[in-house]
């Protein structure tokens, strides 16, 4: 059974009074506007990914270059949202993306969640690192989804495709112990075999 199936029902997904820029881990789950296929297709339980789902990838591995307290863990890249577990480190660090991995979104201009609604980004603190968001705290989860978001969607318009949107908001879960860890690494790596049944697919009855 799904654990996380009730995700789009909660009234609110944000744990009240807990600090999200102190150390730990967290899995957070990304959803397209309308749930909308944008990154690709899985084809017999593996994803082939779109160009889009290819930026979304890139983008993601780039996380720990410009938020130096974040380290990723495991991850995956679905044809309409992606499951992932961000660590939030005391002590900054730079991360190692992909091998030739580059950002496509140098610069988050005022973005969108959703075609048609445009919100805006504030402006980088730090010309040399553009994710450095203007914000009380720069460590906090909510920057770093932000700006992830505000990236692939920059990417997205440079690439025409207008199109694109995200889900208002994000899921997270604040992983607590080693049990719960690998609980959810193993659910983020079997998500492609079990497309069939995703409640985030769309041609899922």
């Amino acid at each position: 059974m799904n654990p996380f199936t009730d995700r789009h029902h909660r009234r609110s997904i944000r744990l009240k009074g807990y600090d999200y820029t102190q150390a730990g881990a967290y899995y957070i789950t990304i959803v397209t506007h309308q749930r909308q296929c944008f990154f690709g297709e899985i084809v017999n339980a593996e994803m082939k990914p779109s160009d889009l789902g290819q930026t979304a990838l890139n983008c993601w591995l780039a996380i720990s270059e410009h938020h130096p307290h974040a380290d990723l863990d495991e991850f995956v890249i679905m044809p309409n949202h992606i499951h992932g577990i961000i660590v939030i480190t005391d002590n900054a660090r730079r991360g190692v993306p992909g091998k030739g991995v580059q950002l496509n979104a140098p610069t988050p201009p005022p973005a969108s969640d959703a075609p048609g609604h445009t919100t805006k980004i504030p402006k980088p603190r730090d010309a040399t690192n553009p994710f450095s968001v203007l914000s009380p705290h720069q460590k906090s989860l909510g920057v770093i989804v932000r700006t992830y978001k505000a990236a692939v969607t920059t990417a997205c318009r440079a690439m025409q495709r207008y199109d694109f949107g995200w889900q208002k908001n994000y899921y997270d879960h604040i992983i607590r112990n080693d049990r719960d860890l690998n609980r959810i690494r193993e659910y983020i790596f079997n998500n492609p075999f079990n497309w069939h049944t995703d409640t985030e697919n769309p041609n899922h009855s």
